[in-house]
């Protein structure tokens, strides 16, 4: 239920993507006055949902009567996300579904997230092989943020967006982009593993 009452407010009928936070009164400053969702598709936010989702599947019985409700919601995601993959890069935007507006940048947290839920949503049998690729794609595109250092053993990896609250356009682009970012981390070992798993990323 919790999963299909989040969907219900926050996530996009045309582009599968879910806004960051919803005010059930409307009244923050950043819940827009009809629909009371934020404004923008940040994302790290889709991202643990996304994660959610694709587990939660694990353990919803075949039969759960909400079982494909919540199926519908993760592969119109997955078809947004595979919609806003950066062509040349394999990764995703810290504004998802802006990136040729000014200021915005490819953050590896999000782009960890979403090859993982995609690559077990394969795995899964939940979407079409055919994404695959899209999850491969991505697993390429954050290796680029992984850097060795002269020791040989210490790696690092960049270009993660701090904990961040609800804002607008302006606010998500300034977020500092860190390196070793626990947010990143985490999200980077959950994804190798299920690409290691799945064979698919050698």
């Amino acid at each position: 239920k919790q999963l299909t009452v989040y969907a219900s407010h926050l996530q996009d009928s045309t582009t599968g993507l879910f806004f960051h936070a919803y005010d059930e009164k409307g009244t923050a400053t950043w819940a827009d006055p009809t629909t009371h969702h934020s404004s923008e598709f940040w994302g790290r936010s889709i991202g643990w949902f996304g994660m959610a989702l694709v587990d939660d599947l694990d353990t919803i019985p075949a039969d759960h009567p909400q079982r494909a409700a919540v199926l519908k919601i993760l592969t119109d995601l997955i078809a947004g996300l595979a919609k806003y993959q950066d062509a040349s890069t394999g990764l995703w935007y810290q504004v998802v579904n802006k990136g040729t507006v000014a200021g915005n940048w490819l953050e590896t947290s999000c782009s960890s997230m979403y090859t993982y839920v995609i690559s077990k949503a394969v795995e899964k049998g939940y979407v079409d092989s055919t994404y695959l690729a899209i999850a491969n794609k991505g697993y390429q595109g954050v290796l680029t943020k992984v850097s060795l250092a002269a020791d040989g053993v210490t790696t690092s990896i960049k270009d993660i967006c701090v904990g961040t609250d609800v804002g607008d356009y302006a606010y998500y682009i300034a977020r500092t982009k860190a390196t070793n970012d626990l947010h990143g981390l985490g999200a980077f070992l959950i994804m190798s593993e299920q690409m290691i798993k799945t064979a698919t990323a050698h």
